[in-house]
């Protein structure tokens, strides 16, 4: 399977999850990308990225709708500056995207799971050609291949997988499907 046709899957299997499973699939991916910032990006969108993910979880655990997400989903890019990395956009767009789905549960957000692999797919194409391959580039698909992009988008098929299930979806269940999220940021 060729790089635009996984995310075409995932972005089905992430739109036919519930809308807190759905938030859950972003919080996971923008929570362990979120462990690779630099201290400095940390330290720039930290306040931020704590309210967004105090408010991912109660809405994802809990369904609540916090009174003031739809103010911190607004401030999502203030923190970004011209010279933000990859990763922080990532971490930025991944955290929001549960934000969003409370917000507006039946949105389709499902192919912005691309954005969790974007920080990987960067490093290999670095490693690989020296430059980033991006969609529609012939290196794309070589740079998809590798191993490293590889076991990000296993990580992501298994965690939509195990959010299929209907198991109950609390706290400790997040940090369990944490285990492994290392790979989104590439090794």
């Amino acid at each position: 399977m060729g790089y635009d046709d996984f995310i075409d899957a995932m972005a089905g299997r992430v739109d036919a999850l519930p809308p807190q499973r759905r938030a859950a699939v972003f919080w996971l991916a923008g929570t362990a990308l979120r462990a690779g910032l630099s201290d400095s990006e940390a330290a720039g969108g930290g306040s931020w990225f704590d309210e967004a993910s105090r408010l991912s979880v109660s809405f994802i655990v809990e369904g609540r709708v916090g009174d003031n997400l739809r103010m911190v989903w607004e401030h999502a890019s203030a923190d970004s500056g011209p010279d933000a990395s990859q990763l922080f956009h990532s971490v930025t767009i991944c955290l929001s995207s549960p934000l969003v789905i409370a917000i507006e549960p039946e949105k389709r957000v499902g192919a912005w799971i691309e954005h969790a692999l974007f920080p990987v797919i960067q490093k290999v194409s670095l490693d690989l050609f020296g430059d980033i391959a991006f969609p529609g580039d012939d290196e794309l698909e070589q740079v998809f291949a590798d191993d490293r992009v590889q076991a990000a988008a296993n990580y992501c098929a298994a965690i939509c997988a195990r959010l299929t299930g209907s198991s109950r979806l609390d706290r400790e269940t997040l940090d369990e499907m944490l285990e492994g999220a290392g790979v989104l940021g590439g090794p």
